[in-house]
């Protein structure tokens, strides 16, 4: 590789070659795009768990307050909670928050082996180490979409169960109304 520096990854020269090939430009753009999108899942995934936790530990206090009024913010606070798993169990902040960490992590190294000459990179020339870089980004991103579609069909799955569930349990409840005498 060259010695001609015209771009830096964190402080580190990338030599003009490099930065120039579309190889180059197809790993940082994935690399950028997991990482960001790890950052706003994590981010999401925990703000719904606190505020999961939150409403959890207020029910118990609200249920020994005294009036009738606590109930229906009990209630609410109930149905919220559900509401909320089902987003988690929808959109599996959780799970992609890692799963795309891990892939921008195996993004960040391949760039780190490439600029050091190091891995598989070693002895290369220019265009044969990018023609390998290209090859191995686009073998990462093609396991990274094989599991997330996997993912997918498997939280379509668990959404399925959950609503025969919640339907079982509806008409449960109607059945028990049914029984319930008029006054």
């Amino acid at each position: 590789m060259t010695t001609t520096t015209t771009a830096t990854s964190a402080d580190f020269p990338v030599p003009e070659p490099t930065a120039s090939h579309a190889a180059w430009h197809r790993l940082e753009d994935q690399r950028q795009y997991y990482s960001r999108c790890a950052n706003h899942y994590q981010a999401t995934y925990k703000r719904i768990k606190l505020t999961l936790i939150g409403l959890s530990a207020t029910i118990p206090l609200l249920a020994f307050l005294p009036g009738d009024g606590f109930r229906y913010v009990v209630a609410a606070a109930g149905v919220l909670i559900a509401l909320l798993e089902g987003v988690l169990l929808l959109n599996q902040y959780g799970s992609l928050w890692v799963k795309y960490r891990g892939t921008a992590e195996s993004l960040k190294r391949e760039r780190w082996l490439l600029l050091a000459h190091a891995g598989e990179y070693k002895g290369l020339g220019d265009e044969e180490a990018l023609r390998l870089l290209a090859e191995r980004v686009e073998v990462l991103l093609d396991v990274e979409h094989r599991e997330w579609t996997e993912e997918q069909k498997q939280a379509l799955m668990q959404l399925s169960k959950t609503r025969e569930w919640v339907q079982a349990q509806q008409d449960e409840m109607t059945q028990a109304v049914r029984q319930v005498p008029a006054q």
